[in-house]
């Protein structure tokens, strides 16, 4: 069995940026509207993002993301 151990943002930098980048996206967009202005946004938003780290992690994280801002949205902001 292998040891954990932590990393360093600086031991993993384009990750860490990306994750920083996620982090920002979600604190922006945090109050979901259901709005057809909102979810141009968050695609835009999106889509910048994943341009600048196109790998399955950033993918997948941003999906969660944009997937539980449109369940809040259409409840409301819920």
């Amino acid at each position: 069995m292998s040891k954990l151990y932590a990393v360093k943002g600086t031991d993993i930098p384009e990750e860490n940026r990306m994750l920083v980048e996620i982090w920002e996206f979600r604190k922006r967009f945090y109050r979901a509207e259901n709005t057809p202005e909102y979810f141009d946004a968050v695609r835009q938003e999106a889509e910048r993002i994943y341009a600048a780290h196109q790998n399955q992690l950033c993918h997948d994280l941003l999906w969660a993301v944009m997937e539980d801002f449109e369940r809040r949205g259409n409840h409301e902001g819920a």
